[in-house]
């Protein structure tokens, strides 16, 4: 199968893969040597430039054989063991996110389907996942090429859409690969294929509705079992056509309005009534807000918190916000990537209230969590002999402050990666005397080991 665009593509990702300076700097004899490498893992300029002075290196010593007449046979071991030399030398020389890529890259190179290799494929796409189910699936030959051809094709038209995007445009990979799973799968592959990507989505959407209907207390009468399975069952449907129809997304509304308008569960209709009378804050309607959320607890302790109406408005519109990130994060996890709801809440918790409310919510949020932990605690320096010397309730009211303190603190950074960092390094340093004991107690009885291997 011929694949519009294909034959252009090694020749941009060529050029998108290796550093300037390599190109210019060296030979196209290196320089295809150092593509072979970064074209299956990512490699910085520093790297690529090592790998070109070893491979210019080691052909110029190939070379210098070759004119004093050394045998094919010496100059194929001579080139074995600088192989080798150059594997051990290139591990060492990357830096971690390019070992960590390097290592990724070689345990996809180990993978195979039916004697075909997978490497430079995109092992997170639609036609990976088929070509994984070969045998569910029942492929045949010529489905299996084609998928794999295609899966490659989805890997090089991402990155250059995220190294080119101005001139190459953003690439919708849901509608690249509805368009041509549809017709290289038959339906009932095509069926199966969908219902194994979204039957985990689909679960959690319908235990998430479930937990919802036990908040309005219109489950009584319901069986939990059957209704979560019945949810769970339309919110499959509804994701199968949304994947199957992505590439014509006039059709896709249509099929998923149909489906909304004729085929949605009772207990969901009854939800749905539910929340038109939902429960007033300050003459607000909360219906589509997630009322678990902080923003919701928040919003309950609007008289406590005294909150005035421009915090309530804020606090209700991200708490219906927060509710639809979370629900999208579930069903497209894979392609929108996993939401941080306490990134979230506490980025915009910080700007809605004042220090002091900010402060009174962490308190009330986080007391219980940090008395709960501190029996915990007092417990384990029980079983390690630890405590006989330490008046119970003193210690458990020292640990509960710690506790409390590190829990509002980290609370309120949550969104911000290097500053939480630096609140769990201070606290990490500045623990109650019983807690480094039983740390240093935990330490004397810790094993560690490790281990890896490489395949150039």
């Amino acid at each position: 199968m011929f694949i519009a665009g294909s034959l252009l593509l090694p020749q941009l990702i060529y050029a998108q893969q290796m550093a300037p300076e390599v190109l210019h700097r060296f030979p196209p004899s290196v320089t295809v040597q150092v593509f072979l490498v970064a074209s299956k893992t990512t490699l910085g300029t520093s790297s690529q430039l090592w790998l070109a002075s070893r491979f210019q290196y080691d052909d110029s010593i190939s070379a210098e054989l070759m004119l004093k007449g050394a045998s094919n046979e010496m100059i194929r071991r001579r080139s074995d063991s600088a192989k080798k030399a150059q594997l051990e030398d290139f591990k060492k020389i990357l830096a971690p996110a390019e070992r960590a890529a390097w290592e990724e890259s070689q345990e996809t190179a180990r993978k195979s389907i039916k004697g075909r290799s997978m490497e430079g494929m995109d092992m997170t796409s639609m036609f990976t996942m088929a070509l994984e189910q070969y045998k569910e699936l029942a492929l045949t030959d010529n489905q299996i090429d084609s998928l794999a051809v295609l899966s490659r094709e989805c890997k090089q038209k991402g990155q250059l859409s995220q190294s080119y995007p101005d001139s190459v445009g953003v690439f919708d990979r849901p509608a690249f690969e509805s368009r041509w799973l549809g017709s290289l799968l038959t339906a009932r592959q095509y069926d199966r294929l969908l219902a194994g990507k979204h039957k985990n989505a689909a679960w959690l959407q319908a235990r998430y509705q479930w937990f919802a209907m036990k908040q309005k207390e219109i489950t009584d009468s319901l069986n939990k079992d059957k209704t979560i399975q019945q949810l769970a069952g339309y919110y499959l449907q509804h994701l199968i056509l949304q994947s199957r129809w992505a590439y014509n997304k006039p059709l896709m509304d249509s099929a998923v309005k149909a489906l909304e308008t004729n085929g949605k569960p009772a207990p969901l209709l009854a939800l749905e009534k539910a929340n038109r009378k939902a429960p007033l804050i300050k003459g607000r309607s909360t219906e589509g807000a997630d009322m678990i959320s902080q923003f919701g607890k928040a919003l309950a302790l609007y008289r406590e918190l005294r909150l005035n109406d421009t915090q309530v408005d804020s606090l209700m519109a991200k708490a219906r916000e927060i509710r639809i990130k979370t629900s999208l994060s579930q069903a497209y996890g894979d392609s929108l990537g996993q939401f941080d709801r306490v990134a979230f809440e506490s980025e915009y918790l910080g700007r809605f209230l004042t220090d002091q409310q900010f402060r009174y919510f962490l308190y009330e949020k986080n007391k219980d969590h940090a008395l709960q932990q501190a029996r915990y605690q007092w417990h384990l320096l029980q079983q390690k002999g630890l405590a006989d010397s330490l008046n119970k309730e003193r210690t458990i009211q020292q640990l509960n402050d710690y506790y409390l303190k590190r829990f509002i603190a980290l609370d309120r950074v949550a969104h911000d990666p290097a500053k939480k960092w630096q609140m769990q390094s201070y606290y990490d340093k500045s623990k109650p005397g019983p807690l480094v004991a039983l740390d240093k107690a935990n330490r004397l009885g810790a094993n560690h080991t490790a281990g890896s291997g490489y395949i150039w």
